[in-house]
């Protein structure tokens, strides 16, 4: 359960990742290590004969001593061009704090839910928000200095 649902007001205006991580309460003193840009087909429908491609994008931000990461996640619902984003869709972005390394399993063992910010579709800045997240996350990807893919996944090192 997440700590805290927030809404999206019409005036929330996303001119950097930054902005991003801001309004899901992600702290400052962390800094971009990875990302994880992920490809897939949704389907609905009475008969799911309707599908669309999505790409879902996992930002991985690491605090300077490494006792700690916060995940920002989001997945895109492309439009049938496959341009961009579909705006007739909500908007769901997920951050998660880990923290408690285990040094035997080489894994966080404490999660912690701090939000999830909701930018419900038909508002007035609604397509333009969902078009410059979409492009912010797209150049960020292109700044990674690796590349690793591997199925429909793409790991990205910074």
């Amino acid at each position: 359960m997440t700590d805290a649902i927030l809404t999206v007001t019409e005036n929330f205006i996303l001119s950097s990742l930054t902005d991003l991580y801001r309004a899901a309460q992600a702290t400052e003193s962390h800094a971009l290590l990875m990302m994880r840009v992920q490809r897939g087909i949704t389907s609905w429908g009475n008969r799911r004969i309707t599908d669309r491609r999505t790409e879902a994008f996992t930002v991985f931000l690491d605090a300077p001593d490494n006792a700690s990461r916060i995940t920002v996640k989001t997945e895109f619902v492309l439009n049938a061009a496959k341009t961009g984003p579909d705006t007739s869709n909500d908007l769901v972005v997920e951050a998660r704090e880990h923290s408690g390394w285990d040094e035997s399993r080489n894994c966080f063992t404490i999660t912690r839910e701090i939000c999830e910010l909701r930018l419900t579709a038909g508002g007035d800045n609604h397509a333009a928000t969902l078009r410059q997240l979409w492009k912010l996350l797209h150049a960020q990807a292109k700044a990674s200095l690796s590349r690793n893919t591997a199925g429909n996944a793409t790991w990205l090192m910074f």
